[in-house]
């Protein structure tokens, strides 16, 4: 089999400003028309990631996201993020 053939096919190349139309058209391209912000920085990516890594413990009132402002770009990133590891 070729290369070609195992590759996934490449996705849209992401816009380069924060026009909400582009973004609306980029996630079309991208199967994702849930998504309407532009992508969050890979900085914020991580430290989304870190907060997930903190254990809830309901009792002492620990929370992974207590106290964290999310936005609606956060939450689908860790919807999507999530979605790909199940």
């Amino acid at each position: 089999m070729s290369e070609q053939a195992n590759s996934l096919p490449a996705q849209p190349q992401c816009p380069i400003t924060n026009n909400r139309d582009e973004w609306l058209a980029h996630w079309l391209k991208c199967g994702q028309p849930w998504r309407t912000e532009p992508e969050i920085d890979s900085s914020r990516q991580k430290d989304l990631a870190a907060y997930l890594t903190t254990k809830s413990d309901i009792v002492q009132g620990i929370y992974p996201f207590k106290n964290i402002k999310l936005d609606r770009a956060c939450c689908l990133s860790n919807k999507t993020a999530h979605s790909q590891i199940w």
